[in-house]
């Protein structure tokens, strides 16, 4: 990928809410916030709402992404692949 945009950030983030989703998060709040390095806000992820479950990063803030959109998508795809995983080992567990 050449340059990184919103729309790029933007189609990873539905990729990692329909993981978590997937995965058995509450995902029915949750939102990304864009950044510039440049007037140094950080890219985010925020919840709208106590009901959805709260995603604890660690960096500049508890929902920090990162400060460009290479970095905010760079860490969502990590997300999104984890939460893929989950999903597929709790889909390959027999019910109780």
């Amino acid at each position: 990928m050449a340059r990184t945009t919103i729309t790029h950030v933007r189609a990873v983030f539905r990729r990692a809410t329909a993981a978590a989703e997937a995965a058995g998060l509450n995902v029915t709040g949750w939102y990304f916030e864009g950044g510039s390095k440049i007037n140094g806000v950080t890219w985010k992820l925020h919840t709208h709402n106590e009901e959805c479950t709260s995603v604890e990063l660690s960096g500049w803030g508890r929902n920090f992404l990162g400060w460009t959109a290479q970095e905010a998508y760079d860490t969502l795809l990590a997300l999104a692949g984890a939460w893929e995983a989950v999903a597929r080992v709790r889909d390959s567990v027999p019910a109780a």
